[in-house]
């Protein structure tokens, strides 16, 4: 015995919108992970950043007490 046709076409209605509700799944998880990364990359981005900031400033203070002590050198040279 076979279904009647309109049994058929909503099987076949129902078969498709669960096969479009799992592609649209499988969508939105690469879109999930794709953001995922993306935070995840820009914490890492923003600790890099901060971490050459901190370098870049202890570095100019280094360079700050250099060129302080090379100018009392030089003065120091000059008066002799």
């Amino acid at each position: 015995m076979t279904a009647p046709a309109g049994l058929v076409r909503l099987q076949a209605r129902r078969e498709a919108w669960i096969a479009a509700a799992a592609e649209a799944t499988t969508a939105a998880a690469e879109r999930i992970e794709t953001h995922r990364a993306a935070s995840v990359l820009a914490v890492r981005v923003s600790a890099a950043a901060t971490a050459l900031h901190a370098h870049r400033t202890a570095e100019q203070e280094q360079l700050h007490s250099l060129h302080d002590e090379l100018a009392r050198c030089q003065s120091a040279q000059r008066r002799q």
